[in-house]
């Protein structure tokens, strides 16, 4: 696996500045409950890498356990943003049993964390995508709004992959462990660690690009 000490990048705000709420429903209080996951504050640490003009507008964010209103592809979403209307502000919900529902053991849970935030950060950003598209590039057709929304978060997960990349790595020693005691797939293993040097060479990449843009 590869080893990188984080970049130590100062945050782009404090959660004070902003003027957003994150709220939790009953449904999504059991969900966390049973995993004893402190969902309020990892979302407050993502949000420090998203620019603050671009949750202008953005009210609240929502964490329930599954959707409750009829949306495309319903049965595979992990989380939807919802513009504002009458006078309201945009929201985004969070569907906690679409990123975590499979996990079965809390104590493995809070081991792969990192890893589990990634997956979370990744959500977040996708959607603070569809809310940038939305309020201020009046000339991006919806049609493309996806692609939009990817490489929004492909932009600012860089920095977030730059900072994290020591904790998730250790997740994979953790990992590994798992694999020794027959408890995970050789396969699976094999194809999260692939998947994850990936993203890390192409975050890096991006990183290296960005710092000689600026020189």
């Amino acid at each position: 696996m590869i080893h990188k000490q984080p970049f130590l990048r100062k945050p782009l705000h404090t959660w004070d500045e902003l003027k957003m709420k994150i709220t939790v429903t009953k449904n999504g209080a059991r969900e966390l409950k049973r995993l004893r996951f402190d969902a309020i504050q990892s979302i407050r640490e993502i949000l420090k890498y998203v620019p603050p003009n671009d949750l202008i507008g953005l009210s609240f964010i929502s964490i329930t356990d599954l959707p409750t209103r009829k949306l495309k592809k319903h049965e595979k979403i992990a989380a939807a943003y919802f513009k504002g209307k009458k006078g309201g502000g945009a929201f985004i919900e969070i569907y906690i049993c679409r990123l975590f529902g499979h996990i079965n053991n809390p104590e493995n849970f809070r081991k792969l964390l990192p890893i589990q935030e990634y997956g979370l950060a990744s959500t977040i950003f996708h959607e603070i995508g569809h809310h940038v598209r939305e309020i201020r590039t009046h000339g991006v057709k919806k049609s493309i709004g996806e692609k939009f929304a990817d490489r929004y978060a492909e932009r600012i997960l860089r920095d977030y992959i730059m900072d994290n990349a020591g904790k998730i790595n250790h997740c994979f020693d953790f990992l590994e462990t798992m694999f020794s005691k027959g408890n995970i797939d050789h396969k699976i293993l094999e194809s999260m660690k692939e998947g994850w040097e990936k993203t890390y060479k192409k975050a890096l990449s991006s990183e290296i690009k960005a710092k000689q843009n600026n020189l």
